[in-house]
């Protein structure tokens, strides 16, 4: 009777399929740089008083200017704020502060890779009420 020889192995061929499918899943992944740059930008500024002083503090909210998806952020100690990785499109932005509103910037383009810088200025406080 006769028996069959077993093939030859082929040891190294599972290792190169394990290395095609890393490679692959590798160049499946979205690149750092192009998530940072594809269709998103940052929007941010500053919100002062009537004078030029910073705003610790204040609410800054920002939405599409159809009035959809708003987004809020504080300021920090120099009064400063940021949205970052925004979507291109138009949008409206305000401040607020112990009762105190900006006016609204409207339809502000915002542009895949670009950065937009606003001041946004609270109105003055109103006097003290007179004690009766």
């Amino acid at each position: 009777m006769k028996t069959k020889a077993n093939p030859p192995r082929r040891p190294l061929r599972g290792v190169f399929l394990y290395l095609f499918y890393f490679l692959f899943l590798l160049y499946l992944l979205p690149s750092p740089v192009s998530a940072q740059t594809s269709g998103r930008g940052t929007l941010d500024g500053v919100v002062t008083e009537s004078d030029g002083t910073p705003v610790r503090g204040a609410q800054v909210v920002m939405q599409s200017s159809a009035g959809k998806r708003p987004r809020g952020v504080k300021t920090d100690t120099r009064g400063r704020f940021a949205f970052r990785s925004i979507r291109h499109g138009l949008y409206d932005v305000r401040a607020t502060f112990q009762g105190r509103s900006s006016e609204w910037m409207r339809n502000i383009v915002l542009k895949s890779g670009t950065r937009v810088t606003l001041t946004l200025v609270l109105p003055e406080k109103p006097p003290p009420a007179p004690a009766p």
